[in-house]
């Protein structure tokens, strides 16, 4: 087999770690995000904050343990010091970024168009650039997952998602 550079499939490159860098942005990305969590719910309830800080506990000691097994590997030669891979333009980059704009979309536009829409469609989107495109999976696994999250979280839970108008639509037609 070859080593020549190709566009590589979606599956191309997962588990491949060659660089300290690149190894790390997901540990300190959920990091940044469990601190996150955790200042912003100091004011609700006991339960809440408790469970956050259960979780964000739990989610923090794993980072710690991947942080310092990835300095390891770099200290013992294994991986580099670099970012590998990270910033060339490959199709897994390109779609890495591609979601990450879906995202930040999905979380500026959250206040107008609702948990359960603005889910749908971005659940959609991260398929579609992720390659599906078959309108039953599009469709079935959005409008599946967006339904639970309003029946479970924000009809029967009454938990304060964000409610654009679809969900105030829904809630006035439910008892």
């Amino acid at each position: 087999m070859t080593e020549t550079p190709h566009d590589e499939a979606p599956a191309d490159g997962r588990g491949s770690n060659d660089s300290l860098a690149a190894t790390l942005i997901i540990p300190v990305l959920a990091i940044a995000l469990t601190a996150y969590y955790m200042a912003t719910t100091a004011s609700l309830t006991w339960e809440a904050r408790s469970t956050g800080w259960m979780v964000g506990s739990v989610l923090l000691a794993f980072c710690a343990v991947q942080i310092l097994l990835s300095v390891r590997q770099a200290l013992a030669g294994t991986i580099d010091f670099g970012f590998g891979d990270l910033f060339e333009n490959s199709q897994n980059n390109r779609r890495r970024l591609a979601l990450l704009a879906a995202v930040t979309v999905f979380t500026v536009l959250l206040p107008f168009t609702g948990t359960t829409l603005g889910l749908a469609l971005m659940i959609c989107a991260g398929m579609l650039i992720m390659g599906v495109r078959s309108i039953r999976q599009l469709a079935g696994v959005s409008l599946t997952t967006a339904g639970f999250v309003f029946i479970l979280l924000i009809w029967l839970a009454g938990s304060r998602l964000p409610q654009g108008p679809l969900e105030r639509a829904l809630l006035s037609i439910l008892p």
